[in-house]
C-alpha cells in the first residue's frame, strides 16, 4: 500500500532514499557518515517545506506493514522555494554545496525513488512511479520528469531523453514523460 510518509519513518526512509542519492547527500551534506548524514536527513524530513520533508516522500508499506521503499516527488513550481529552504538550512550546517534547480515550473518532479534490495522485484517501484505519474495528472501537469543515470528503467513507463545536464561533477540525464 502507497500513502504519505509520517515524520517518525525518518529511519527508514532515509535508509531506501540514500539507495537512490548517497553520492547526492555526501556532497550536499558535506558529510559521508552514514549516522551524521542520518541526523541531517532527520532535521529536514520532520521539518515542512524542503524537497526532502515527509510531506514530499510517500512509502510503499506491505501487507506486513514494512516500509519497502519510497519516493520524494513535487510540483516544480515548488521547487524555488523548497530549495530556498532547504539551501538556508544547508548553510547553517555550513554545507559547501548547495542544490542546484532540477525541474522547470511546469513539471511534475520525481526528485528519488528507491525499494530495499529484499524487496525488489515485485513491483513496489512500478506502483511508487505509477502513482505519482497519476497524482501529477490528477493535479494538472502536463509532464512529469526525473533525473537518472540509469534512463533504461524510466523508458518503460514511456519517460523520454530531454537533456544531459551535469550534477556536482557527474552527468545526468533529464528524461520527460508527457502526460
Amino acid at each position: 500500500m502507497i500513502k504519505k510518509a509520517r515524520p517518525s519513518d525518518f529511519i527508514k526512509c532515509f535508509e531506501i532514499l540514500e539507495l537512490a542519492m548517497s553520492d547526492f547527500t555526501d556532497i550536499i551534506f558535506n558529510e559521508t557518515s552514514k549516522e551524521k548524514k542520518l541526523e541531517i536527513f532527520e532535521k529536514f524530513f520532520k521539518t515542512k517545506n524542503n524537497r526532502l520533508s515527509h510531506e514530499n516522500i510517500m512509502i510503499y508499506e506491505n501487507e506486513n506493514s514494512e516500509i519497502c521503499g519510497a519516493i520524494c516527488a513535487y510540483e516544480g513550481r515548488d521547487s524555488d522555494f523548497l530549495d530556498m529552504v532547504f539551501n538556508q538550512r544547508l548553510k547553517e550546517l555550513k554545507a559547501k554545496n548547495l542544490i542546484k534547480k532540477e525541474c522547470d515550473d511546469d513539471e511534475f518532479y520525481i526528485d528519488s525513488v528507491a525499494v530495499l534490495p529484499e524487496f525488489r522485484g515485485r513491483g513496489y517501484f512500478k506502483a511508487m512511479v505509477n502513482e505519482t505519474i497519476n497524482k501529477a495528472r490528477d493535479l494538472g501537469f502536463k509532464k512529469v520528469s526525473l533525473i537518472t543515470q540509469t534512463p533504461e528503467i524510466y523508458t518503460k513507463f514511456g519517460f523520454k531523453f530531454d537533456k544531459n545536464d551535469e550534477f556536482y561533477g557527474e552527468i545526468y540525464q533529464k528524461m520527460i514523460l508527457e502526460l
